[in-house]
């Protein structure tokens, strides 16, 4: 049951950033960074933000042919891991990340999304 109680919240809390990825998908000062700055990043915005997160896109318009990983919280960052495969973005990420599947209502170009455990 308590599984099923962490899915549920993770579920809510999926909806609720998805939505707000959607209405800042347009954000395109970005800034590529390494796994070191992501892990600074992600742990400063873990402390000042009841979520956060990594939505993984594939062949963005600004990233043809790649995958990004973008940081979100409130607001989509500028701030994204950049890629040629799934695989070396994931390996990028902080560690401890719980992985949501896409989604239907998803935009199509998005992949995953991992959100601080």
């Amino acid at each position: 049951m308590a599984a099923a109680a962490r899915e549920v919240g993770l579920t809510a809390a999926c909806v609720a950033f998805r939505s707000q990825f959607v209405l800042d998908a347009t954000n395109r000062d970005d800034q590529i960074i390494d796994a070191a700055m992501a892990l600074s990043l992600h742990a400063d915005a873990v402390r000042t933000h009841p979520l956060a997160g990594w939505i993984i896109t594939r062949d963005p318009p600004d990233y043809e042919g790649k995958f990004v990983a973008r940081l979100v919280t409130t607001r989509a960052s500028p701030y994204v891991l950049v890629g040629d495969t799934l695989a070396e973005v994931q390996a990028a990420l902080p560690p401890n990340l719980k992985r949501s599947s896409r989604q239907p209502s998803d935009l199509l170009d998005v992949v995953e999304i991992w959100f601080a455990g």
